[in-house]
Parts: C-alpha cells; sequence; structure tokens
C-alpha cells in the first residue's frame, strides 16, 4: 500500500492540473475571505453604529477598544452568552455595555461557514481528472499486474484523498491566518468549538471524497463521478433536510392559548430577573431550541401527532445529513455542546463506510478493460 500511495503523490507532484487546481482554491479563498472582511468591524478604522436609541461614533484607529481582545472575557463566555448564564462581570461588558464582538463572531462564523466550500469543489473535480487516468492510461492494469488487489488499490487511493482533503483544509486555515495578522485581529476562539467546526468540516470533505471516489471506481467512468460530485455541492449551499425539520416542528405547535402563556411567563421572569437567567437547549426529540429558567422548562409542547414511523423517516432523513451542523441558523455553541456536532461526525462515517463498502464491491466485481 506505501508503494501505491508514494506512487500517487508522485504523479500528483507531476501533474499540471494539481498545480492548475491548487492556485484556483488559493485564489478563490483569498477573494472570499476578502468579501467577508471588507468593510468589516476587523478592518475599518472608524465605525458607526446605534447603541440603545443613541449613534456611536468609534474613529481615531479606537474601534478596537471595543473588539474581544479589548474586553477582557473568555472566549467562551462571548459563545455562551446567547445561549446559557455567564458571571455577571462577562455579561456586563459582553451585554450592558457598547462592543463589537458579536459582529466579531458574525465574521469569524462567516469564515468557518466557507473554509470547506472550495476545498469540496476542488475534491470532486480532482478525483475524476486525476484517477481517471487510471483507466486511460493503464495504470490500473499495471498494478493489478503487479499483483496488488483490487482492495488494496482502492484503499491506497482513499487514503491518498483523504490526506488531500485535510491538505487542502489546511492551506485555507493558513490563508486565515494570514488574514488576521495582515489585519491585527485576535478572533473571539473558543478552541473546542473551533475544532470541532473544523473537523466536522474535514469529515465532509472525506464525504466527498469516498462518495466521488466510490462513483469513479464503480463506473470506470469519470463522467459519472463529476455528475455525483456535482450533485453534491447541493448540500454546501441548501440545507437537504430543511422539509423534515419543518414537518416535525409542525407536529409540535402549541395551541395559541399556551403560546401566550409561555410568552406571559418569559416576560414576567425577564422583568424581573433580566436576560442572564435563561439556558436554551436544543432537544434532539425536536431539533429545536428549548427555553429553561433553572431546571424548568417554559416552553412545554404539545406530544407529536405523527406516526412513530413517519417520524422514524424524518429523524433518518435529518440525522443523516452530512451537512446537518453546517446549513443551520441553530448557534455553533448549542450545536457543539448539546452534542449535534457528535452525531454530525457519526453520520459522515456512515456515509464513508457505506460508499467505501459499495464502491470495494462493485469494483471488485467489474472487469477492468
Amino acid at each position: 500500500m506505501k508503494k501505491i500511495i508514494s506512487g500517487l503523490f508522485f504523479r500528483l507532484i507531476k501533474s499540471v492540473e494539481t498545480w492548475a487546481l491548487l492556485s484556483l482554491l488559493i485564489v478563490s479563498s483569498i477573494y472570499i475571505f476578502y468579501v467577508i472582511t471588507d468593510n468589516a468591524v476587523v478592518t475599518c478604522a472608524s465605525i458607526t453604529r446605534e447603541w440603545n436609541g443613541s449613534v456611536v461614533n468609534i474613529d481615531g484607529g479606537d474601534v478596537r477598544d471595543y473588539c474581544f481582545e479589548s474586553l477582557g472575557v473568555s472566549a467562551l463566555d462571548a459563545y455562551r452568552l446567547y445561549g446559557e448564564p455567564v458571571p455577571d462581570e462577562a455579561y456586563r461588558k459582553l451585554h450592558d455595555e457598547f462592543n463589537l464582538v458579536s459582529e466579531e463572531q458574525q465574521v469569524l462564523g462567516k469564515i468557518i461557514m466557507v473554509l470547506h466550500l472550495f476545498p469540496c469543489m476542488i475534491i470532486i473535480i480532482f478525483i475524476p481528472l486525476f484517477f481517471g487516468r487510471f483507466y486511460s492510461d493503464g495504470t490500473l492494469k499495471n498494478l493489478l499486474a503487479c499483483g496488488y488487489s483490487k482492495s488494496k488499490i482502492y484503499f491506497s487511493s482513499l487514503l491518498f484523498t483523504f490526506v488531500i482533503d485535510i491538505a487542502l483544509m489546511l492551506i485555507n486555515i493558513v490563508i486565515f491566518a494570514v488574514f488576521c495578522l495582515i489585519y491585527h485581529w485576535s478572533p473571539p476562539l473558543y478552541m473546542p468549538l473551533i475544532l470541532m467546526s473544523l473537523a466536522v468540516r474535514v469529515f465532509l470533505l472525506f464525504v466527498f471524497s469516498s462518495l466521488s471516489l466510490a462513483a469513479l471506481f464503480g463506473s470506470s467512468s469519470k463522467v459519472i463521478s463529476f455528475i455525483v460530485g456535482f450533485l453534491l455541492t447541493a448540500t454546501l449551499f441548501t440545507s437537504m433536510n430543511s422539509s423534515a425539520v419543518e414537518k416535525l416542528h409542525s407536529s409540535y405547535i402549541l395551541e395559541a392559548d399556551k403560546e401566550e402563556a409561555f410568552f406571559e411567563e418569559y416576560r414576567k421572569i425577564r422583568a424581573e430577573k433580566g436576560n442572564n437567567v435563561f439556558y436554551e437547549r436544543l432537544d434532539l426529540e425536536l431539533y429545536d431550541i428549548t427555553l429553561y429558567y433553572g431546571d424548568r422548562e417554559i416552553y412545554q409542547y404539545n406530544e407529536s401527532t405523527l406516526d412513530p414511523f413517519y417520524k422514524a423517516v424524518l429523524y433518518a432523513q435529518i440525522y443523516l445529513d452530512p451537512a446537518l451542523t453546517i446549513n443551520t441558523d441553530i448557534p455553533y455553541y448549542l450545536l457543539f455542546r448539546d452534542g449535534v456536532m457528535t452525531i454530525n461526525f457519526a453520520a459522515d462515517l456512515f456515509w464513508i463506510l457505506l460508499s467505501t463498502t459499495a464502491g470495494i464491491l462493485v469494483f471488485r466485481k467489474r472487469e477492468t478493460h
């Protein structure tokens, strides 16, 4: 297997397409990062914002005084603020005083959202072009003639593409780090959350690679692999489980009088205790956010009216989505804290194992021409 992988890297370095696609990745990533950060708080020397009914003008390079790095709060508290109670001092600085942390989080969130975008597009182009030559130039026949089994060839190719996936993500992370250095920006990085978010995106890349490779080796056709790859790109821009989530939510809707009672209780607690007493939890059964005051759930849903089998089908559609935690409006911190990112890992692993098993079985039975 080592010899096969070494040979693949040798071909990689010599391939013109490799350097063309690498250049395309770098240029595209630099451009999209520039678009996200241009005129954002992290690149501006002066800003004007509305705050509590008045206008706040900050100029003379003082913007940094209101950014995360100058507030003296932890990144964890910055993410916890809108999901659970935080220490009073952190709440005062993050909520009661003017600051730009939420805008920084938005910029960081947009960047994380696109870190995997161009690598996914590059890999679905790379696999048919690079491995398609196995058939066109006789490489596959030569490997088989040398005594390598089809399973060993397939696994070597898969591991090779996984290494490429990681390299593509690392390139984008380096580009992001360079942007931070250029703009002297210290973003609010809660590392366990950031690392988990990055790992989820790497596993999504693995799914793209394994499905594209299975399509190529299973069909012996670059065209089929391209088609599968471009169909996969739909998961990058649209939520594949939105209809299932909507149907699930509609089965739990409260009657109007109960909903009004919830809002009345919420307003009463908020008036007496303030905002820093509520706890949001992502209910996996509902795939929605529920609100707690202490240990008591304030908003209590009705029992679902769905047939159990149909409900199970909806859950499968939701939780087997390889981009479950990517195309969603649910805050990253809740996805991380309440285990949805872990479920996303399991779903990605499921698709990787399924596509790899199917790809090997079909590849082993196909005649090599």
